[in-house]
C-alpha cells in the first residue's frame, strides 16, 4: 500500500484524516477506520480529539503528518491502536496498556460487575484478589469502586506487574500488593474473592496471524488443546486458597462455559454461575467455596 509522502506538501488535518480512513478502510484491519484515524492524529499533535475535530481546515505540521502516517503504517499492518496509543478505556478509567500485557476488553468489564456485586451482598473478609491481573484493570476497578476492600494483583510475568503498578499509581494514586506468581503458587494468605482472567485460548486458535499479528503476549492467550489447562489448575488453587463461602469469579472463552462450569464442580466449588456478556455469549462464571 502507498502512503502519502508527508514532506511533499503540507496538508490540512482535514485531508490527513481523510486519506487515512481510506487506507484503513481498504485494509480491513479495523471496523472504526474514521475513529481510529482520528485517535491517532491527536496522539501524533500530542493533543485531543476534541482540538483536531476544531482544528480541521488548520494546515498540520510536516513533523505531525509524518508521525500520523507512520502510526497509521503500523495500524493498517495489524498493530492494535491500544499499542499505538499506550492506553486504553476500561470502567471508566483510562489504563496505560503496551505489548507486555493484554488489552482490556469491554466484555471483560463483567467480572468487575459481578466481583462488586458479590462483595457488597457480604463475604467473610476484605482479601480480594485479581489473579492473571495483566494491566491490572481488573483488579483496580474494583479497588475504585470498592475503597474498603483489600485488593492485590498477582500475574506470573514480571512486565506484567510493571505496567500494572504503573496503572495503580495512575488511577488509584498508591501501589497495590503484587505478586510475581505462576497462578496462586507464591501467593500468601488467603481470599475472601479471587477474580481472574486466565488464558483460555486453544494453541490452534493462538496461531491465528490476525492474533499472531496483534503482538498481544501468548502467555496470557495461550491454554493448551482444548484452552483449559489453565483453568483447571486456577480451579483446583482457587479453591484451597479462599476462605469459607468465598468466590471465585473467571472468565472464559464463548464456547467454554459448560466444561469450566464442571471443573469448578469438580473442585469443590457449589452455586456455579455463569453469566452473559456484551453480546449475549456466555462468557463469565462464579462459584462459592462452601
Amino acid at each position: 500500500m502507498e502512503y502519502p509522502d508527508p514532506r511533499a506538501e503540507q496538508e490540512r488535518f482535514s485531508e490527513l484524516l481523510h486519506k487515512a480512513r481510506s487506507i484503513l478502510a481498504e485494509s480491513g484491519i479495523t471496523e472504526t477506520p474514521y475513529l481510529d484515524s482520528l485517535l491517532l492524529l491527536a496522539h501524533a499533535a500530542d493533543t485531543t480529539r476534541e482540538i483536531i475535530l476544531a482544528s480541521l481546515p488548520e494546515t498540520a505540521s510536516a513533523d505531525i503528518a509524518e508521525r500520523f502516517y507512520n502510526l497509521i503504517s503500523l495500524r493498517a499492518a495489524g498493530s492494535p491502536a491500544a499499542y499505538l496509543l499506550k492506553q486504553k478505556e476500561f470502567y471508566g478509567h483510562t489504563f496505560y496498556v503496551d505489548e507486555r500485557v493484554l488489552i482490556p476488553r469491554p466484555d471483560t468489564e463483567l467480572l468487575v460487575d459481578t466481583a462488586v456485586s458479590i462483595y457488597r451482598s457480604g463475604l467473610p473478609g476484605r482479601r480480594v484478589l485479581d489473579l492473571c491481573s495483566g494491566s491490572g484493570c481488573i483488579g483496580i476497578s474494583i479497588q475504585a469502586e470498592l475503597l474498603d476492600a483489600d485488593v492485590s494483583l498477582g500475574d506470573i510475568s514480571k512486565d506484567a506487574i510493571a505496567v500494572s503498578t504503573i496503572n495503580t499509581q495512575k488511577i488509584l494514586g498508591k501501589i497495590l500488593p503484587s505478586f510475581n506468581s505462576d497462578l496462586l503458587e507464591s501467593i500468601p494468605g488467603t481470599f475472601s474473592l479471587i477474580v481472574s482472567n486466565p488464558p483460555y485460548l486453544t494453541d490452534k486458535e493462538c496461531t491465528d496471524p490476525l492474533l499472531v499479528g496483534r503482538n498481544e503476549p501468548l502467555n496470557a492467550l495461550k491454554a493448551g488443546p482444548d484452552g483449559l489447562t489453565v483453568l483447571r489448575r486456577l480451579a483446583q488453587q482457587g479453591f484451597a486458597k479462599l476462605e469459607k463461602k468465598g468466590y471465585l469469579i473467571l472468565e472464559c472463552g464463548s464456547t467454554q462455559a459448560g466444561r469450566a462450569a464442571d471443573i469448578l464442580k469438580d473442585a469443590g466449588f457449589s452455586e456455579i454461575r455463569i453469566m452473559r456478556d456484551l453480546s449475549g455469549r456466555e462468557r463469565a462464571l462464579s462459584g462459592k467455596a462452601e
